[in-house]
Formats: structure tokens, C-alpha cells, sequence
């Protein structure tokens, strides 16, 4: 599963054909992490032990949206 935290990005590397090329799932939370799209990366990675990268930007938010998808929120 690759988390992708650009939707211009994301959207580049739909139009290649990434995700068909290197058969993996790629989600993007649109710059924020959503409830709906946690919820996916969860199911995903508990259920089917599916492992997970991010390309994401190397900031504090960045950083903060893989960490949501790692380890979940407070809420």
C-alpha cells in the first residue's frame, strides 16, 4: 500500500499506471488524514497484513499523516 499525500501526485502516478505496474494499493488522505481512508489503511494492514510506504513531504505534517496511518489517532 503506498499512501500518497499530494492528490497531484497521486493522480500522475494513477495516469501511469503504477499501481497496476507494481500491483500495490495507493491511497491518497488528500493532505490530511480522514477517518474513511484510515479506516481502509487499517483494515489493510491488520487484516491482510498488507505493509505500507508513504511519499509524503518531509515535514512535521508529513510525518504526522504517516503516523496516523502507523499508529491511528487519539480519537
Amino acid at each position: 500500500m503506498l499512501i500518497v499525500e499530494k492528490e497531484f501526485v497521486y493522480s500522475k502516478l494513477k495516469g501511469s499506471g503504477f499501481h497496476q505496474k507494481y500491483k500495490c494499493v495507493a491511497i491518497t488522505p488528500k493532505g490530511q488524514s480522514d477517518i474513511t481512508t484510515g479506516a481502509v489503511a487499517q483494515k489493510l494492514r491488520d487484516h491482510l497484513r498488507v505493509s505500507f510506504y508513504g511519499l509524503v513531504d518531509l515535514n512535521a505534517y508529513g510525518l504526522l499523516i504517516l503516523c496516523a496511518f502507523k499508529f491511528g489517532t487519539k480519537n
